[in-house]
């Protein structure tokens, strides 16, 4: 959340201000200056009342409830533990093995095409104007 400096009459940004804290997913600095806001700001005040309103009939549906021991050290285990270990994948899935390979085939399609230029630029051109024969008959090259 970012509440810097509100601006009055910033409507989409006050509800969506006003949302974070009602659902309590503010950090605790910003969570007081949202309290000091409510404080100083009747409009803001009632916008978070209307929210607390809107809201509160979630509270009706379930009881709150703790969970379980074993559920809850569950959940610290996965949000804390390392990080598993990569596993081996083979050849197939390396991806420096397959930049390797499409690097080589660029180095080869270059030294390709530097060659096959350098064998055409060899290559004499016809000279202009000349006749060449094919045993039927003579035809002009271009002009």
């Amino acid at each position: 959340m970012s509440t810097q400096t509100p601006k009055r009459g910033d409507s989409k940004r006050d509800e969506l201000i006003a949302g974070e804290y009602v659902l309590g997913i503010l950090s605790a600095e910003d969570r007081r200056k949202v309290e000091a806001r409510i404080v100083l700001d009747s409009g803001f005040a009632a916008i978070v009342n209307r929210w607390r309103s809107n809201l509160s009939s979630f509270d009706a549906i379930q009881d709150p409830a703790p969970p379980a021991p074993r559920s809850y050290s569950a959940i610290e285990r996965r949000i804390f533990a390392s990080p598993a270990p990569r596993e081996k994948t083979g050849l197939w899935n390396s991806l420096p093995f397959w930049r390797t390979l499409a690097g080589l085939a660029m180095a080869g399609l270059a030294v390709i095409a530097i060659l096959e230029s350098a064998r055409l630029a060899a290559t004499p051109a016809a000279p202009t104007g000349a006749t060449v024969t094919t045993g039927k008959s003579e035809l002009p090259t271009g002009q």
